[in-house]
């Protein structure tokens, strides 16, 4: 009864309609589904109880989507120097370029409100800082430090490309609402090693971008980055799937099972992880292919492959694969690890690491196994995942076996084992 007493206050004295519908499956927007919904929506309209209707279907991405969004919007402004509006562009509302005092740009945008580096602004960047080290990096460096060059920065730089869902310009003010810097990570972070350097009369330019569109903003990141030489599994970093991976390394706690997928390049760098314990793009492809592809030759010999041909990567880092796949096969591959390092696996065996792997999976959870993106594929991984964390003699004891197995087959030369065929044979052997 409160709200309808208010409903004076409310725009138009109705009241907005929020419908959300969540479940954990993957929602692939089946035209029954959505004529359904369609149809709901008109007649909600016609109705005419409410003043708009929003009416979303949450997948298990969706979901994820607006647990992030719980937190709260970060909000930054900073004064430019001068603002050139750009002409209008297709799924960009607006875009400008800007030039800004780099001093302000550090103060206001890099340093959240305890004076620390705002991390997660470059979370979609598809590669984590450098290094002040790095030879860019460091020709950065010198040119912020230098007193005849510094003035020049905004011609030396490429500058920085900001993109936010809200952007609001007011006169030279700028506005920005949850944005993220998706080129110039190098650049940002050479400037906050440096801010004590910085000069009142140094400038930094930007490209600003206001879009709430994904499919705008992942061409927007692949094409600011193309002038630099990025391998193409970096730009999957930007896929969803790979987000989605990300989250679910995550849930775990800090353990020692918990495993830190590298979704963007030198992720971890600095913060205490073990190297064994962080897997990027390519080791986790590798550690996908020998355990759920059935294809260690690719993962010893030919891992570039695993992207490169469309028919294995549409396989491996489908939209609609279950998040387990990708965890279970690196927990495999780092419990290998320790037992090799341990020296309880002999040394001569590592060279059938991959192999052992695809032959592991199968003596432990059975076969056949499922469809990377079938319900049952949980399943199946979990009892890999029991295995290697709650009977770890056990699982010793497998990886052993299946060491022999391989020992078994005499002298293997490097040609026979980057061919399919040979775990074929030990497939065949296994009945």
């Amino acid at each position: 009864m409160a709200a309808v007493d208010k409903a004076g206050s409310i725009r138009d004295g109705k009241l907005g309609l929020v419908i959300r519908f969540s479940y954990t499956g993957r929602y692939l927007a089946p035209e029954e589904v959505e004529r359904a919904k369609t149809e709901l929506i008109a007649r909600l309209v016609d109705e005419g109880y409410f003043s708009s209707v929003d009416y979303e279907i949450l997948d298990r991405e969706g979901i994820g989507r607006a647990f992030q969004m719980t937190a709260a919007p970060i909000e930054a402004r900073v004064d430019a120097f001068s603002v050139a509006a750009l002409p209008n562009i297709a799924g960009v509302e607006e875009a400008y370029l800007a030039v800004v005092p780099a001093k302000k740009f550090v103060d206001n945008m890099l340093s959240d409100e305890t004076g620390r580096l705002r991390m997660h602004v470059f979370e979609e960047n598809v590669r984590a800082f450098l290094g002040p080290d790095n030879p860019v990096n460091s020709a950065i460096g010198e040119t912020i430090r230098s007193d005849e060059s510094h003035s020049r920065f905004p011609v030396l730089n490429n500058g920085i490309t900001i993109v936010s869902p809200d952007v609001r310009v007011q006169g030279l003010s700028i506005t920005f609402v949850d944005f993220q810097i998706v080129n110039g990570c190098q650049t940002s972070n050479v400037l906050w090693i440096n801010k004590d350097n910085l000069s009142d009369d140094m400038m930094v330019s930007l490209k600003v971008i206001e879009t709430d569109s994904e499919d705008v903003f992942t061409d927007l990141v692949r094409a600011t980055n193309s002038q630099t030489k990025i391998d193409d599994d970096q730009f999957l970093s930007l896929q969803p799937v790979a987000r989605r991976i990300e989250t679910y390394f995550n849930s775990f706690t800090e353990d020692e099972n918990r495993l830190y997928f590298e979704r963007r390049d030198r992720q971890y760098v600095g913060q205490g992880v073990p190297g064994v314990k962080v897997f990027d793009l390519k080791i986790l492809a590798r550690c996908v292919s020998a355990v759920y592809l059935d294809r260690p030759d690719l993962s010893y010999r030919f891992p570039r492959k695993i992207f490169s041909d469309r028919s294995i990567s549409s396989t491996a880092f489908s939209e609609e694969n279950r998040e387990i796949i990708y965890y279970t096969s690196c927990l495999v591959y780092y419990r290998m690890a320790m037992l090799f390092s341990n020296k309880q696996i002999p040394p001569e065996a590592r060279r059938f690491k991959w192999h052992i792997m695809s032959l592991l999976s199968h003596r432990i959870a059975g076969s056949p196994r499922p469809a990377l993106r079938n319900r049952k594929i949980e399943q199946w991984s979990q009892k890999i995942i029991d295995m290697v964390i709650d009977k770890p003699r056990e699982f010793k004891a497998l990886v052993l076996a299946c060491c022999e197995t391989y020992r078994d087959l005499g002298e293997v030369s490097e040609d026979r084992l980057k061919r399919q065929s040979i775990y074929e044979q030990v497939l065949r052997a296994e009945g």
